[in-house]
Protein backbone atom coordinates (compact mmCIF):
# COMPACT_ATOMS: atom_id res chain seq x y z
CA UNK A 1 0.00 0.00 0.00
CA UNK A 2 1.65 3.12 -0.74
CA UNK A 3 1.99 6.28 1.86
CA UNK A 4 -0.72 8.83 1.72
CA UNK A 5 1.51 12.21 0.49
CA UNK A 6 0.06 14.32 2.62
CA UNK A 7 -0.16 18.54 2.15
CA UNK A 8 3.15 18.44 0.53
CA UNK A 9 2.51 15.60 -1.99
CA UNK A 10 2.35 16.40 -5.70
CA UNK A 11 -0.65 15.89 -7.48
CA UNK A 12 0.57 13.13 -9.51
CA UNK A 13 1.62 11.17 -6.04
CA UNK A 14 -1.79 11.85 -4.65
CA UNK A 15 -3.40 10.64 -7.67
CA UNK A 16 -1.25 7.87 -7.80
CA UNK A 17 -2.14 7.06 -3.79
CA UNK A 18 -5.74 6.76 -4.54
CA UNK A 19 -6.03 4.70 -7.23
CA UNK A 20 -4.27 2.21 -4.82
CA UNK A 21 -6.77 2.37 -1.42
CA UNK A 22 -9.57 0.35 -3.37
CA UNK A 23 -9.59 -2.85 -4.29
CA UNK A 24 -11.84 -2.04 -7.38
CA UNK A 25 -11.95 1.08 -10.05
CA UNK A 26 -16.35 0.80 -9.76
CA UNK A 27 -17.59 -0.12 -7.00
CA UNK A 28 -21.33 0.58 -7.33
CA UNK A 29 -23.40 2.22 -4.22
CA UNK A 30 -23.30 5.52 -2.23
CA UNK A 31 -23.57 4.32 1.38
CA UNK A 32 -19.19 5.09 1.45
CA UNK A 33 -19.46 8.22 0.26
CA UNK A 34 -22.41 9.60 1.76
CA UNK A 35 -20.54 8.40 5.30
CA UNK A 36 -17.69 10.58 3.88
CA UNK A 37 -19.39 13.72 2.98
CA UNK A 38 -21.27 13.79 6.13
CA UNK A 39 -17.93 14.11 8.39
CA UNK A 40 -16.69 16.75 5.57
CA UNK A 41 -20.36 18.76 5.89
CA UNK A 42 -20.65 18.31 2.25
CA UNK A 43 -24.66 16.42 2.98
CA UNK A 44 -27.65 17.13 5.65
CA UNK A 45 -29.11 14.44 6.87
CA UNK A 46 -31.25 14.14 4.14
CA UNK A 47 -28.68 14.74 1.81
CA UNK A 48 -29.88 18.28 0.44
CA UNK A 49 -28.85 21.26 1.69
CA UNK A 50 -26.12 22.94 -0.95
CA UNK A 51 -26.33 26.05 -0.56
CA UNK A 52 -26.98 26.96 -4.29
CA UNK A 53 -28.78 25.98 -6.90
CA UNK A 54 -27.75 22.09 -7.92
CA UNK A 55 -27.90 20.68 -11.62
CA UNK A 56 -27.15 17.45 -12.28
CA UNK A 57 -26.62 15.80 -15.77
CA UNK A 58 -26.81 11.92 -16.92
CA UNK A 59 -27.37 10.18 -20.21
CA UNK A 60 -25.02 8.01 -22.05
CA UNK A 61 -23.85 10.36 -24.29
CA UNK A 62 -23.87 14.25 -24.30
CA UNK A 63 -23.35 14.91 -21.04
CA UNK A 64 -20.38 16.84 -20.83
CA UNK A 65 -21.68 19.25 -23.87
CA UNK A 66 -24.97 20.04 -21.99
CA UNK A 67 -22.63 20.76 -18.85
CA UNK A 68 -20.10 23.26 -20.69
CA UNK A 69 -22.98 25.06 -22.39
CA UNK A 70 -25.18 25.74 -19.04
CA UNK A 71 -21.75 26.88 -17.25
CA UNK A 72 -20.71 29.07 -20.49
CA UNK A 73 -24.40 30.46 -20.50
CA UNK A 74 -24.48 31.41 -17.30
CA UNK A 75 -20.91 32.60 -16.88
CA UNK A 76 -21.66 34.90 -19.64
CA UNK A 77 -24.45 36.69 -17.87
CA UNK A 78 -22.93 37.26 -15.07
CA UNK A 79 -22.86 33.94 -12.54
CA UNK A 80 -20.48 32.38 -10.55
CA UNK A 81 -20.61 28.47 -11.72
CA UNK A 82 -18.99 25.52 -10.39
CA UNK A 83 -18.57 22.35 -13.11
CA UNK A 84 -17.94 19.06 -12.68
CA UNK A 85 -17.02 16.51 -15.57
CA UNK A 86 -15.24 13.48 -16.03
CA UNK A 87 -13.27 12.03 -17.29
CA UNK A 88 -10.47 14.54 -18.15
CA UNK A 89 -8.79 14.96 -21.50
CA UNK A 90 -5.65 16.61 -20.85
CA UNK A 91 -5.51 17.49 -17.56
CA UNK A 92 -6.99 16.22 -14.32
CA UNK A 93 -8.10 19.73 -12.75
CA UNK A 94 -9.93 19.59 -16.04
CA UNK A 95 -12.59 17.72 -13.78
CA UNK A 96 -13.19 20.89 -11.89
CA UNK A 97 -13.95 24.10 -12.81
CA UNK A 98 -15.06 27.63 -11.43
CA UNK A 99 -15.96 30.29 -13.69
CA UNK A 100 -15.16 27.94 -16.70
CA UNK A 101 -11.50 27.78 -15.14
CA UNK A 102 -9.92 24.71 -14.01
CA UNK A 103 -9.13 24.44 -10.13
CA UNK A 104 -5.63 24.93 -9.21
CA UNK A 105 -3.65 21.52 -8.40
CA UNK A 106 -2.68 23.29 -4.66
CA UNK A 107 -6.40 23.62 -4.27
CA UNK A 108 -6.98 19.72 -4.84
CA UNK A 109 -4.54 18.45 -2.73
CA UNK A 110 -5.89 20.86 0.28
CA UNK A 111 -9.21 18.95 -0.72
CA UNK A 112 -7.42 15.41 -1.04
CA UNK A 113 -5.48 15.80 2.52
CA UNK A 114 -9.46 16.73 3.90
CA UNK A 115 -11.04 13.80 1.74
CA UNK A 116 -8.33 11.29 3.74
CA UNK A 117 -8.43 12.47 7.16
CA UNK A 118 -12.61 12.01 6.91
CA UNK A 119 -11.53 8.63 5.45
CA UNK A 120 -9.32 7.60 7.89
CA UNK A 121 -11.95 8.50 10.95
CA UNK A 122 -14.44 6.42 9.45
CA UNK A 123 -11.78 3.73 8.37
CA UNK A 124 -13.56 3.61 5.16
CA UNK A 125 -12.15 2.59 0.97
CA UNK A 126 -12.46 5.05 -1.69
CA UNK A 127 -12.46 4.63 -5.22
CA UNK A 128 -10.94 6.56 -7.19
CA UNK A 129 -13.94 8.46 -8.52
CA UNK A 130 -15.32 8.63 -5.48
CA UNK A 131 -12.38 10.19 -3.51
CA UNK A 132 -11.94 12.73 -6.49
CA UNK A 133 -15.68 13.79 -6.58
CA UNK A 134 -15.84 14.02 -2.38
CA UNK A 135 -12.48 16.41 -3.34
CA UNK A 136 -14.31 18.66 -6.31
CA UNK A 137 -17.20 19.09 -3.57
CA UNK A 138 -15.42 20.07 -0.95
CA UNK A 139 -13.79 23.18 -2.95
CA UNK A 140 -17.02 23.70 -4.73
CA UNK A 141 -18.55 24.01 -1.15
CA UNK A 142 -16.45 26.72 -0.27
CA UNK A 143 -16.52 29.07 -3.34
CA UNK A 144 -19.65 31.57 -3.58
CA UNK A 145 -21.00 29.60 -5.91
CA UNK A 146 -24.56 30.76 -7.77
CA UNK A 147 -25.02 27.64 -9.29
CA UNK A 148 -23.38 24.09 -9.71
CA UNK A 149 -23.83 21.50 -12.34
CA UNK A 150 -22.99 18.28 -11.98
CA UNK A 151 -22.09 15.52 -14.20
CA UNK A 152 -23.05 11.94 -13.75
CA UNK A 153 -20.16 9.72 -14.27
CA UNK A 154 -22.07 6.62 -14.86
CA UNK A 155 -25.71 5.30 -14.95
CA UNK A 156 -26.90 7.91 -11.81
CA UNK A 157 -28.89 5.58 -9.41
CA UNK A 158 -25.61 4.66 -7.50
CA UNK A 159 -23.36 6.94 -8.83
CA UNK A 160 -20.88 9.00 -6.38
CA UNK A 161 -22.06 12.34 -7.77
CA UNK A 162 -26.04 10.93 -7.07
CA UNK A 163 -25.07 11.59 -3.16
CA UNK A 164 -25.95 15.28 -3.85
CA UNK A 165 -29.78 15.83 -4.03
CA UNK A 166 -30.25 18.16 -7.53
CA UNK A 167 -32.70 21.01 -7.78
CA UNK A 168 -32.86 20.19 -11.97
CA UNK A 169 -32.13 16.64 -13.15
CA UNK A 170 -31.34 16.26 -16.95
CA UNK A 171 -31.32 13.11 -18.95
CA UNK A 172 -29.89 13.33 -22.30
CA UNK A 173 -29.79 10.09 -24.01
CA UNK A 174 -30.21 6.53 -23.31
CA UNK A 175 -28.07 3.74 -25.13
CA UNK A 176 -26.56 0.57 -24.72
CA UNK A 177 -23.08 1.27 -22.20
CA UNK A 178 -21.38 0.41 -19.90
CA UNK A 179 -24.13 -3.36 -19.27
CA UNK A 180 -22.07 -4.72 -17.24
CA UNK A 181 -22.76 -2.00 -14.82
CA UNK A 182 -26.20 -0.91 -16.00
CA UNK A 183 -28.22 -3.46 -17.66
CA UNK A 184 -28.48 -5.53 -20.76
CA UNK A 185 -31.34 -3.49 -22.12
CA UNK A 186 -32.24 0.26 -22.84
CA UNK A 187 -34.74 -0.18 -19.86
CA UNK A 188 -32.94 -1.07 -17.49
CA UNK A 189 -30.39 1.76 -18.56
CA UNK A 190 -33.01 3.64 -18.49
CA UNK A 191 -34.07 2.99 -14.62
CA UNK A 192 -30.30 3.49 -13.35
CA UNK A 193 -30.47 7.00 -15.68
CA UNK A 194 -33.96 7.71 -13.79
CA UNK A 195 -32.21 7.61 -10.57
CA UNK A 196 -31.06 11.31 -10.51
CA UNK A 197 -34.75 12.28 -11.21
CA UNK A 198 -36.24 13.31 -7.28
CA UNK A 199 -39.70 13.56 -5.96
CA UNK A 200 -41.48 16.84 -7.12
CA UNK A 201 -38.94 18.28 -8.82
CA UNK A 202 -37.99 18.86 -12.12
CA UNK A 203 -36.36 16.72 -14.94
CA UNK A 204 -35.55 17.85 -18.25
CA UNK A 205 -35.46 14.82 -20.13
CA UNK A 206 -33.97 14.47 -24.21
CA UNK A 207 -35.70 13.20 -26.92
CA UNK A 208 -32.83 10.58 -27.04
CA UNK A 209 -34.08 9.75 -23.53
CA UNK A 210 -37.78 9.83 -24.22
CA UNK A 211 -38.60 6.00 -22.84
CA UNK A 212 -42.23 4.73 -21.74
CA UNK A 213 -40.10 3.45 -18.84
CA UNK A 214 -38.45 5.90 -18.29
CA UNK A 215 -41.73 8.51 -18.05
CA UNK A 216 -43.24 6.06 -16.02
CA UNK A 217 -40.35 6.89 -12.80
CA UNK A 218 -40.71 10.61 -13.72
CA UNK A 219 -44.24 10.54 -13.03
CA UNK A 220 -44.67 7.86 -9.85
CA UNK A 221 -42.05 10.39 -8.49
CA UNK A 222 -44.57 13.22 -9.35
CA UNK A 223 -41.76 15.22 -11.52
CA UNK A 224 -41.95 18.10 -13.31
CA UNK A 225 -41.43 16.47 -16.55
CA UNK A 226 -40.14 18.50 -19.60
CA UNK A 227 -39.52 16.70 -22.46
CA UNK A 228 -37.30 18.16 -25.60
CA UNK A 229 -40.23 18.36 -28.60
CA UNK A 230 -43.40 18.25 -26.10
CA UNK A 231 -43.31 20.32 -23.13
CA UNK A 232 -41.00 22.78 -24.82
CA UNK A 233 -39.65 24.02 -28.11
CA UNK A 234 -36.41 24.62 -29.08
CA UNK A 235 -34.68 27.93 -28.86
CA UNK A 236 -33.51 29.77 -32.13
CA UNK A 237 -29.84 30.98 -31.19
CA UNK A 238 -27.74 33.38 -32.94
CA UNK A 239 -24.29 34.79 -33.27
CA UNK A 240 -20.46 33.89 -34.76
CA UNK A 241 -21.28 30.88 -32.58
CA UNK A 242 -24.35 29.54 -32.94
CA UNK A 243 -23.21 26.63 -35.24
CA UNK A 244 -22.77 25.07 -31.81
CA UNK A 245 -26.88 24.64 -31.71
CA UNK A 246 -26.60 22.65 -35.25
CA UNK A 247 -24.46 20.55 -33.92
CA UNK A 248 -25.20 19.26 -30.52
CA UNK A 249 -28.42 20.16 -30.97
CA UNK A 250 -29.46 18.12 -28.17
CA UNK A 251 -27.07 19.31 -25.27
CA UNK A 252 -27.91 22.96 -26.16
CA UNK A 253 -31.46 22.73 -26.07
CA UNK A 254 -31.36 20.95 -22.66
CA UNK A 255 -28.94 23.35 -21.23
CA UNK A 256 -30.99 26.58 -22.42
CA UNK A 257 -34.10 24.82 -20.72
CA UNK A 258 -32.36 24.14 -17.94
CA UNK A 259 -31.15 27.94 -17.63
CA UNK A 260 -35.02 29.02 -18.04
CA UNK A 261 -36.07 26.70 -15.32
CA UNK A 262 -32.99 28.65 -13.04
CA UNK A 263 -33.98 31.99 -13.77
CA UNK A 264 -36.52 32.96 -11.08
CA UNK A 265 -34.24 31.26 -8.64
CA UNK A 266 -31.33 33.75 -10.25
CA UNK A 267 -33.51 36.78 -10.61
CA UNK A 268 -32.72 36.08 -14.56
CA UNK A 269 -35.14 37.79 -16.75
CA UNK A 270 -36.20 36.85 -20.15
CA UNK A 271 -34.74 39.92 -21.64
CA UNK A 272 -30.90 38.87 -20.38
CA UNK A 273 -31.74 35.25 -21.40
CA UNK A 274 -32.66 36.49 -24.93
CA UNK A 275 -29.37 38.69 -25.08
CA UNK A 276 -27.22 35.47 -24.96
CA UNK A 277 -29.60 33.26 -27.48
CA UNK A 278 -28.84 36.28 -29.71
CA UNK A 279 -25.06 36.04 -29.01
CA UNK A 280 -24.63 32.79 -28.44
CA UNK A 281 -21.03 32.41 -26.63
CA UNK A 282 -18.41 30.01 -28.22
CA UNK A 283 -18.94 26.44 -25.90
CA UNK A 284 -15.61 24.34 -25.39
CA UNK A 285 -15.71 21.10 -27.00
CA UNK A 286 -12.33 19.95 -26.31
CA UNK A 287 -12.44 16.16 -27.49
CA UNK A 288 -16.21 16.56 -28.55
CA UNK A 289 -16.26 16.89 -32.61
CA UNK A 290 -12.70 19.03 -32.70
CA UNK A 291 -11.34 20.01 -35.82
CA UNK A 292 -8.16 20.72 -35.83
CA UNK A 293 -5.73 21.81 -38.52
CA UNK A 294 -2.59 19.86 -38.89
CA UNK A 295 -0.08 20.73 -41.93
CA UNK A 296 -3.49 21.84 -43.35
CA UNK A 297 -5.37 18.75 -43.07
CA UNK A 298 -7.97 18.58 -41.46
CA UNK A 299 -8.09 16.69 -38.33
CA UNK A 300 -11.36 15.42 -36.48
CA UNK A 301 -10.76 14.36 -32.74
CA UNK A 302 -14.01 12.87 -31.05
CA UNK A 303 -14.11 11.01 -27.81
CA UNK A 304 -17.07 8.71 -29.33
CA UNK A 305 -17.18 5.64 -27.07
CA UNK A 306 -19.93 3.85 -27.89
CA UNK A 307 -22.22 2.60 -30.57
CA UNK A 308 -24.71 6.04 -30.04
CA UNK A 309 -21.47 8.44 -30.35
CA UNK A 310 -20.16 6.38 -33.48
CA UNK A 311 -23.63 6.80 -35.32
CA UNK A 312 -23.68 10.24 -34.39
CA UNK A 313 -19.74 11.35 -35.42
CA UNK A 314 -20.38 9.91 -38.74
CA UNK A 315 -23.75 10.77 -39.82
CA UNK A 316 -21.93 14.39 -39.02
CA UNK A 317 -19.06 13.53 -41.19
CA UNK A 318 -21.22 13.01 -43.61
CA UNK A 319 -22.37 15.97 -43.53
CA UNK A 320 -18.76 18.07 -44.08
CA UNK A 321 -17.69 18.18 -47.59
CA UNK A 322 -16.17 15.24 -49.09
CA UNK A 323 -12.50 14.75 -48.33
CA UNK A 324 -10.32 13.17 -51.37
CA UNK A 325 -9.29 10.40 -48.80
CA UNK A 326 -10.64 9.82 -45.28
CA UNK A 327 -8.03 8.56 -42.89
CA UNK A 328 -9.27 6.99 -39.69
CA UNK A 329 -7.23 6.08 -35.88
CA UNK A 330 -9.65 4.06 -33.96
CA UNK A 331 -9.15 2.04 -30.68
CA UNK A 332 -11.70 1.71 -27.37
CA UNK A 333 -11.26 -0.24 -24.15
CA UNK A 334 -11.48 -4.12 -24.03
CA UNK A 335 -14.52 -3.76 -22.41
CA UNK A 336 -16.60 -2.23 -24.84
CA UNK A 337 -19.30 -3.68 -27.83
CA UNK A 338 -16.21 -2.98 -30.28
CA UNK A 339 -17.75 -4.93 -32.79
CA UNK A 340 -20.79 -2.59 -32.76
CA UNK A 341 -18.89 0.52 -32.20
CA UNK A 342 -16.91 0.01 -36.17
CA UNK A 343 -20.01 -1.75 -37.76
CA UNK A 344 -22.44 1.11 -36.33
CA UNK A 345 -19.94 3.70 -37.87
CA UNK A 346 -19.28 2.09 -40.97
CA UNK A 347 -23.15 1.12 -41.69
CA UNK A 348 -23.51 5.44 -41.06
CA UNK A 349 -20.77 6.49 -43.46
CA UNK A 350 -21.43 7.48 -46.78
CA UNK A 351 -20.42 4.28 -49.56
CA UNK A 352 -18.76 7.42 -51.24
CA UNK A 353 -16.75 8.12 -48.18
CA UNK A 354 -15.95 4.14 -47.52
CA UNK A 355 -14.90 3.60 -50.48
CA UNK A 356 -11.57 6.28 -49.91
CA UNK A 357 -11.15 5.61 -46.35
CA UNK A 358 -8.09 3.91 -44.68
CA UNK A 359 -7.86 2.35 -41.19
CA UNK A 360 -4.73 2.44 -38.78
CA UNK A 361 -5.74 1.17 -35.18
CA UNK A 362 -3.70 0.20 -32.32
CA UNK A 363 -3.62 -0.52 -28.58
CA UNK A 364 -4.09 2.42 -26.25
CA UNK A 365 -1.18 3.29 -24.01
CA UNK A 366 -4.01 2.44 -21.30
CA UNK A 367 -4.75 -0.76 -19.09
CA UNK A 368 -7.88 -1.42 -20.68
CA UNK A 369 -6.99 -0.76 -24.31
CA UNK A 370 -8.44 -3.55 -26.29
CA UNK A 371 -5.52 -6.24 -27.21
CA UNK A 372 -3.52 -6.18 -30.81
CA UNK A 373 -5.31 -9.49 -30.94
CA UNK A 374 -8.80 -8.35 -30.39
CA UNK A 375 -7.66 -5.53 -32.98
CA UNK A 376 -6.22 -7.62 -35.81
CA UNK A 377 -9.20 -9.88 -35.57
CA UNK A 378 -11.80 -6.42 -36.13
CA UNK A 379 -9.72 -5.98 -38.73
CA UNK A 380 -10.03 -9.58 -40.48
CA UNK A 381 -13.74 -10.26 -39.26
CA UNK A 382 -15.04 -6.73 -40.21
CA UNK A 383 -12.56 -3.61 -41.81
CA UNK A 384 -10.77 -5.75 -44.74
CA UNK A 385 -14.19 -6.46 -46.25
CA UNK A 386 -15.58 -2.34 -46.00
CA UNK A 387 -12.90 -0.13 -46.56
CA UNK A 388 -10.25 0.68 -48.97
CA UNK A 389 -7.16 0.03 -47.13
CA UNK A 390 -6.76 -1.02 -43.27
CA UNK A 391 -3.96 -1.79 -40.96
CA UNK A 392 -3.33 -2.98 -37.67
CA UNK A 393 -0.35 -1.00 -35.76
CA UNK A 394 1.39 -2.18 -32.13
CA UNK A 395 0.53 1.15 -30.60
CA UNK A 396 -2.39 4.45 -31.06
CA UNK A 397 0.83 6.15 -31.61
CA UNK A 398 1.83 4.39 -34.11
CA UNK A 399 -1.05 4.69 -36.02
CA UNK A 400 -1.80 8.32 -35.18
CA UNK A 401 1.85 8.53 -37.25
CA UNK A 402 0.61 6.44 -39.98
CA UNK A 403 -2.08 8.50 -40.71
CA UNK A 404 -0.66 11.67 -40.23
CA UNK A 405 2.82 10.29 -42.66
CA UNK A 406 -0.60 9.04 -45.03
CA UNK A 407 -2.46 11.76 -45.22
CA UNK A 408 -2.03 14.31 -47.96
CA UNK A 409 -3.61 17.96 -49.02
CA UNK A 410 -7.11 17.01 -49.58
CA UNK A 411 -7.27 14.10 -47.15
CA UNK A 412 -9.03 14.34 -43.88
CA UNK A 413 -8.23 12.73 -40.05
CA UNK A 414 -10.44 11.51 -38.12
CA UNK A 415 -9.32 10.15 -34.64
CA UNK A 416 -12.64 8.32 -32.31
CA UNK A 417 -12.51 5.65 -29.88
CA UNK A 418 -12.24 6.15 -26.29
CA UNK A 419 -11.62 9.48 -24.32
CA UNK A 420 -7.68 7.77 -24.13
CA UNK A 421 -7.70 8.13 -27.85
CA UNK A 422 -8.62 11.78 -27.89
CA UNK A 423 -6.08 12.74 -25.26
CA UNK A 424 -2.75 10.76 -27.12
CA UNK A 425 -4.44 12.16 -30.43
CA UNK A 426 -4.42 15.76 -29.06
CA UNK A 427 -1.20 15.51 -27.50
CA UNK A 428 0.01 13.76 -30.67
CA UNK A 429 -1.34 17.18 -32.64
CA UNK A 430 0.57 19.28 -29.80
CA UNK A 431 3.80 17.88 -30.84
CA UNK A 432 3.61 17.89 -34.73
CA UNK A 433 2.04 21.55 -34.55
CA UNK A 434 4.53 22.94 -32.14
Amino acid sequence: MIKAPGPNGTLTEWLAYIESIHPASIDMGLNRIQAVGKTLDLLSNDSSGWPCPVVTIAGTNGKGTTVKTLATLLHTLGYQVGAYTSPHLIKFSERAEINQQPVSEEAFIEAFVAVEQARIELNHTLTYFEFTTLAALWIFKSAPLDVLILEIGLGGRLDAVNMITPDISVITTIGLDHMEFLGDNLDKIAEEKAGIIRENKPVIIGQGACRAHLMHIAEAKKAQIYLRGRDFDDVCVHGKHAEMATLFTESVQLAIQALKLLAPRLGLNEARCQSVYDDFPQIPSLGRYQQISVNNINWVVDVAHNAHAADWLAERLNNLTPAANTHVVWCSFADKDLDAIISVFLNKLSHTGLERTAWYIGTLAHSRTASKTVLEKINTDILKHKVSCSKVCSTFEQALNQAYNQAKQGDRVVVFGSFQAAHQALAFIDKVNT
